[in-house]
């Protein structure tokens, strides 16, 4: 756009041709097309009076909000017209008494009223659309004609299956058997990130090149063959003579580079360069020894070429050697080896497409994209004119808004529709927008597109909105001078101008003044205000991690100084209106435009620490991005498995359940706590089976008066709370599509695990509160909002991207490219510049929201150098440049950030003393008729259980039993105290938690491999050492590494043979770790089982029955291992029993006694029937339980040592128990003969 084009008069605006309207930042750009609307709808101005209805006029904008928005206000504006064209009378509104003065005649009138009033009933079947909604609908009502189908679904969240397809590829061509693929996939990205970047070069008309030409694809293993040849080229020509000599001198250059690590002459670790040679370089050197002649150059020799080791080396420190000055002087001289990266991105492009499109296809579903491309192919092809004139018959006339959000595909689709019409006096086409607004290159948006149709668009067919109608005359003239000052710069302010021509400039606009004036104090201040933060004392540029706090408590500071000054009887701090009604400011008039949402954290936490309340908004942050998704993760695992107390622990200590240091650390204190909070997971869990996940995370806030916590206990409580409601919803919704807790719990993880999740809606996450509150906005969302007062703390701080895989810039022609080469100049620069323009427009937006006043952080920051004030700014330079323009313009002020005070702390938001009532408990046990247990449910005595329970997980199932264990333990009269010694397994801590240890320890070293873990001592201590510290217990790894090796050494007595844990051969499997198992029972009487099992086990001793009861249901559980011995097969359980306190108090009699008294057999009588009826059904006709059913072996932890039992009770099989139990639990009775 130029100085040339017309200002818009809407009354006169031609409603017809093609035509390109610029409507600078608070001009009043849904206002003109309301306007022009009504006119189309009147026929004011078009030939022949030709009216049109709400169908026939195209209106499109970019998002469903905007449709509703734009929707809604076309509507109040005809039935405002309808109203005016009823009385004659358009009151203060300029345009409508203009537009009635067209139609002196009352019989017109009357009749335009009546029009006007059908349009706005009309308005629900309106031709108002997003474009990719719109192009749905021309595919799918002209099917025939764009070679579509009817139905096929839309999927607006197709990252997962685009996914899907990258992770195809990866499996496909990236997981290969080849000694240089390790080295391939260093130099790519994480799959995730490899995802990331193949969506971006996706992107419809990105053209990628590789120095500047088209790339071709090739299969990565081809790749990798033409590297392997190239190596293998060197080692028998170029560098064969250095190879030989190395074993001759190979020894001082190891000395040399040894030598130079041991002195520190490398940096640091901090280094990437210095880190990767140090960790790489001694397998070079064992490579350099291992070679021979035949072998192919060894991998990563090049970290020995001189140029390597000067970077990675201190000044003047680097080895030397002259055979590394040989080797420098031949991998220069020798051929390049070939450039495989370039040749991968553009196959795993072509692949990765093609298969995308295949699995849409099989699916019958398309993207956003595909909406754009399919329409777009179908106006190109054959039947493309026959489409377009059905189109052009629906749509006589389209307006665009926010044109300069199109993209490429989206301008050919209406350039191919109306540009041949141009000259038809009944079609037209108008492009609304802004091109310093275009801030969403990210979505696919394209400033160049806007530029292409300017320029197919002839001068005279270009107009302005040339008054702002948003902000105050002294704020929109500081607007002005602002900008203006840029426009001195080379390439024009927002560095479009080449020669004469700019079209991109900077045009000031007049006010339509709002007549209010905000008194800061009492007093009008310049309205906008630049905070200069200085260089430091020797004038280098400051670091940004100092910039962004002092900026942030400076803004915090200035906000709370202003409410301060705006509460009680005498505010000074507020808006006077032109009849001098008085409004002090409110938290809400105020608003803090970030980056991101890092910007948004540290500004957050600024206010709070100044008793000011906010509210984050944001289009792109999802909510499993946010702390409380990790917190939510927490309390599903725990309530999966609420009897692993690390689990619960863990979920206790997120910041979202607002617990106390205090009561932590009472329930790691208190085992009747930790029970208590175990029992509660317990609950929880069972209500996600029962109700669902959401009921669940309801349940758990009202019983823990979560809300109450949150809101009292620290600011952002809202926020937080929000945040779980939200994910709870998210996770019900989702739970349909999981199988079980554990699918559910997976499919999270996965989400928190991902990246870039904002396409999806119902993710982003929602405004906690709409109360009277500080906004803190991203400068993307703000776009199309106005705020009072606009602070903008960052403005010269920007996220400069690490290592990007390709440049994207424009060519001369306009067209988008994808430069593959990251070492070209030109292209880098190039992408620079672009990025530098879309963060000089980001700025026009921020500062532009403003109605007021707008206060700027500005600094000359490192690695910062081209934020869009620098630039701005950059001809006189910022700081000298920043005092011209306060100089120059009254509106304008500049202020040292070292000269802010620190403001007053603000009174926090009283909670009313809300307390929720707690919930009544029902405290019955009624029993069910049908019910899954474990053993655990049949107890004997007073702790019998009287109601069935969950079906439980091994942890869980040892943890129960453990608890119950202690109990007993703690009624049994005390003994003479004896101290176990220290240092031995004797004196390890008791109690479920510990024992529970012991259990987790055996079942990882049966998961390596018992004799593996004899065999590996440093992986054990590893583990062990990291384990121990995670629970406390550091200090224990000695004594539980010789338990364990004492374990798995200890011989196992099994009757008339024995063996130790590592005989038991992994490969083959000759065992299994916690053996899960379901039997039913039908209508199986407990007592029969009981009297039963006591007859047939421990020689018939007499014990405590268990409780009468009829089991009806299923009986889980998870036996701790099941092995194999010369035929037989054996159930074993570990018991963490403390006997006494060493290891002779581990014999015989004392292990039967327990095993007597808390009804362990039982407990092996069920594992026993479970064993028989898993080799009854593996081995089938030729299972016989007499010779392969082997027993029972119960291994007492703490008593491996014993030098006569080794810990270990034993009971053989008895056949005839387990045939009647089977009898029993399949309904058919016991005919137990005895």
């Amino acid at each position: 756009m130029n100085a040339a084009a017309a200002h818009l008069d809407p009354l006169r605006f031609p409603l017809h041709g093609v035509r390109l309207i610029e409507a600078s930042a608070g001009t009043g750009k849904t206002w003109s097309i309301t306007a022009l609307y009504l006119r189309l709808v009147l026929g004011h101005g078009r030939a022949g009076d030709e009216a049109l209805t709400p169908p026939e006029i195209l209106v499109l904008t970019f998002t469903r909000a905007a449709t509703q928005e734009l929707r809604d206000r076309i509507r109040r504006r005809l039935a405002e017209a309808a109203d005016a064209f009823r009385t004659g009378h358009g009151g203060d509104d300029e345009f409508l008494c203009a537009l009635l003065a067209d139609y002196p005649d009352t019989v017109g009138r009357a009749a335009c009223a009546r029009r006007l009033q059908v349009a706005a009933e009309w308005m629900d079947e309106a031709a108002v659309h997003t474009i990719h909604a719109w192009c749905q609908g021309m595919l799918r009502q002209h099917a025939f004609d764009s070679g579509s189908l009817f139905e096929q679904e839309v999927d607006s969240e197709d990252r997962a299956l685009f996914e899907q397809v990258v992770n195809d590829y990866w499996r496909c061509f990236l997981y290969v058997r080849h000694p240089l693929a390790q080295s391939l996939l260093e130099q790519l990205p994480s799959p995730q990130a490899f995802s990331s970047v193949l969506r971006q070069l996706l992107t419809p008309g990105l053209s990628i090149r590789y120095r500047g030409r088209d790339v071709a694809g090739v299969a990565p293993g081809a790749l990798l063959a033409k590297a392997q040849a190239h190596r293998q080229r060197l080692a028998d020509h170029d560098c064969r003579a250095l190879l030989v000599a190395w074993a001759g001198v190979g020894g001082q250059v190891r000395t040399a580079l040894e030598s130079a690590l041991k002195q520190g002459h490398f940096y640091a670790d901090s280094n990437k360069e210095a880190a990767r040679f140090k960790k790489r370089f001694p397998s070079v050197l064992d490579a350099l020894d291992a070679w021979r002649p035949g072998d192919p150059l060894p991998l990563d020799l090049d970290l020995l070429h001189a140029r390597v080791l000067l970077t990675v080396s201190k000044k003047n420190k680097a080895p030397s050697h002259p055979w590394l000055d040989q080797l420098s002087a031949a991998l220069d001289a020798a051929p390049a080896a070939p450039e495989l990266m370039p040749a991968l991105w553009a196959h795993a492009v072509d692949w990765v497409r093609a298969r995308y499109r295949v699995e849409k296809r099989r699916l019958n579903r398309l993207d956003f994209d595909d909406l754009l491309t399919q329409l777009d192919q179908a106006l190109d092809e054959a039947r493309g004119p026959a489409l377009r004139r059905r189109i052009l018959e629906a749509f006589p006339v389209a307006l665009i808004d926010e044109f300069q959000d199109t993209d490429p595909v989206q301008y050919r689709i209406f350039e191919r529709l109306y540009q041949p019409e141009r000259d038809d006096p009944r079609h037209g086409l108008f492009m609304i927008g802004d091109p310093k607004q275009s801030i969403y290159a990210f979505r696919g948006a394209d400033i160049y597109t806007y530029l292409r149709a300017r320029s197919a668009t002839a001068s005279e067919d270009h107009f302005t909105l040339p008054k702002n109608h948003r902000s105050t005359r002294p704020m929109v003239e500081a607007v002005n001078a602002l900008f203006a000052a840029g426009d001195a710069n080379k390439h024009g302010v927002f560095g479009f101008r080449r020669g004469d021509d700019d079209p991109v400039p900077f045009l000031p606009v007049a006010s339509r003044d709002r007549g209010d004036r905000l008194l800061i104090d009492g007093q009008e201040r310049a309205p906008l205000t630049f905070w200069h933060q200085p260089p430091e004392g020797d004038g280098k540029a400051l670091a940004k991690t100092a910039h962004r706090p002092r900026l942030a408590e400076t803004t915090a500071a200035r906000i709370a100084r202003l409410l301060d000054q705006a509460r009680g009887d005498r505010s000074t701090t507020g808006f006077r209106s032109e009849d001098a009604t008085w409004q002090p400011l409110r938290p809400a008039d105020i608003a803090i435009l970030v980056n991101d949402r890092h910007d948004a954290a540290l500004m957050q936490r600024a206010l709070r620490q100044c008793g000011v309340d906010c509210v984050y908004l944001s289009e792109r942050d999802s909510v499993f991005d946010q702390p409380e998704a990790v917190d939510m993760l927490a309390i599903l695992e725990a309530a999966a498995q609420p009897l692993d107390d690390q689990r619960v622990r863990n979920a206790l200590a997120t910041a979202s359940l607002a617990r106390s240091l205090e009561e932590l650390d009472g329930v790691g204190r208190d085992e009747q706590q930790l029970e208590s909070e175990i029992g509660l997971f317990v609950r929880l869990g069972r209500i996600w089976r029962q109700q669902g996940v959401l009921a669940m995370v309801r349940h758990l806030l009202v019983e823990k008066s979560i809300p109450a916590r949150l809101l009292a206990s620290r600011r952002g409580g809202e926020r937080s709370l929000t945040n779980l409601l939200h994910l709870a919803e998210l996770l019900q919704a989702e739970s349909d599509q999981q199988e079980g807790e554990q699918g559910l719990i997976q499919w999270f993880q996965v989400q928190i695990a991902r990246e870039h999740r904002s396409d999806n809606d119902s993710q982003v996450i929602r405004l906690e509160s709409d109360a009277d509150l500080v906004r803190i906005v991203t400068v993307h969302k703000s776009k199309g909002l106005e705020f009072p007062l606009v602070f903008i703390p960052f403005a010269s701080c920007y996220k400069t991207p690490g290592s990007p895989p390709f440049f994207e810039y424009h060519d001369a022609a306009g067209d988008r490219i994808a430069e593959l080469d990251t070492s070209d100049a030109a292209a880098k620069a190039a992408g620079e510049w672009e990025a530098l323009q879309e963060r000089v427009r980001l700025f026009y937006v921020a500062v532009t929201r403003a109605s007021h006043a707008c206060w700027v952080g500005v600094a000359e920051i490192s690695g910062c150098g081209d934020a869009a004030p620098n630039y701005l700014l950059a001809k006189p330079g910022l700081s000298a440049g920043l005092e011209q323009l306060a100089n120059a313009s009254p509106r304008i002020a500049r202020v040292e950030v070292d000269d802010q005070v620190v403001g007053p702390q603000l009174p926090g938001p009283d909670d009313g003393g809300f307390r929720p009532e707690p919930a009544r408990e029902y405290r019955g046990a009624p029993r069910e008729n049908w019910w899954v247990a474990s053993y655990s449910a049949l107890r004997h005595g007073a702790g019998a259980a009287s109601g069935p329970e969950e079906a439980q997980t091994p942890i869980e199932s040892n943890l129960a039993e453990m608890v119950r264990e202690q109990r007993e333990q703690a009624d049994r009269p005390e003994l003479p105290a004896r101290e176990p010694r220290a240092g031995t397994i004797h004196a390890f801590p008791r109690g479920a938690t510990p024992g529970n240890f012991l259990h987790l320890l055996l079942e990882w070293a049966a998961d390596q491999g018992f004799a593996e873990v004899l065999e590996r001592p440093q992986a054990v201590r590893e583990h062990l050492g990291h384990q121990l510290k995670r629970r406390g217990w550091s200090g224990w790894t000695e004594t539980l590494e010789q338990w364990l090796r004492s374990q798995i050494e200890a011989p196992i007595a099994l009757g008339q043979s024995s063996l130790r844990l590592r005989d038991l051969e992994r490969r083959p499997a000759r065992y299994r770790p916690e053996l899960e198992f379901w039997l039913a029972a039908d209508q199986v009487d407990a007592a029969a089982v009981d009297a039963l099992v006591s007859r047939h086990t421990l020689g018939g001793r007499p014990r405590i029955p268990f409780e009468p009861r009829e089991l009806n249901g299923m009986l889980h559980g998870f036996i701790d291992l099941v092995f194999e011995h010369q035929g037989r097969w054996y159930v074993a359980d570990y018991k963490s029993n403390w006997l006494g306190p060493d290891a002779c108090d581990y014999t015989i009699e004392n292990m039967t006694e327990t095993v007597q008294t808390r009804r362990y057999d039982m407990q092996y009588a069920l594992y026993t029937l479970a064993l028989h009826r898993l080799l009854k059904h593996r081995l089938g006709a030729s299972y016989r339980p007499g010779q392969q059913l082997g027993g029972a072996v119960y291994l007492f932890l703490r008593g491996c040592e014993n030098p006569t039992t080794r810990g270990v009770f034993f009971e053989p099989a008895s056949p005839a128990l387990v045939a009647t139990l089977d009898r029993l639990f399949a309904g058919e009775g016991a005919d137990d003969a005895g």
